[in-house]
């Protein structure tokens, strides 16, 4: 089992940080911020991605290093792709005025 390593804890929470700074600088480029960003809520959910991110890197590279600082990029950019890959909305069931007929060959044809 792993131990838990302040200079892991530090260089990935360096990772997490250098991970969202880059992008704030990516929001500064284009010249118009997203209404988020003058919320609350995504202030703190960054400081809980750079800590988990920490506390990541702490339990996989407790000695710190390189390994620390790249499991702490990895962390938050790893989490917010996730949002990127869900789809917008997925439909389960046919359309509600859709008419079907009951034989076999339009159920295999969906």
């Amino acid at each position: 089992m792993s131990s838990f390593g302040f200079p892991g804890l530090l260089a990935g929470s360096v990772g997490g940080l250098v991970y969202e700074a880059s992008r704030w600088v990516g929001f500064q480029r284009a010249r118009s911020l997203p209404d988020y960003m003058y919320k609350l809520h995504y202030w703190l959910i960054s400081l809980v991605l750079i800590a988990a991110s920490g506390i990541a890197a702490a339990y996989w590279s407790p000695d710190g290093g390189l390994n620390g600082f790249l499991v702490g990029v990895a962390g938050p950019a790893f989490i917010s792709r996730l949002g990127a890959i869900a789809p917008a909305e997925v439909h389960l069931a046919a359309a509600a005025n859709a008419r079907r007929s009951p034989s076999l060959s339009a159920w295999f044809r969906g």
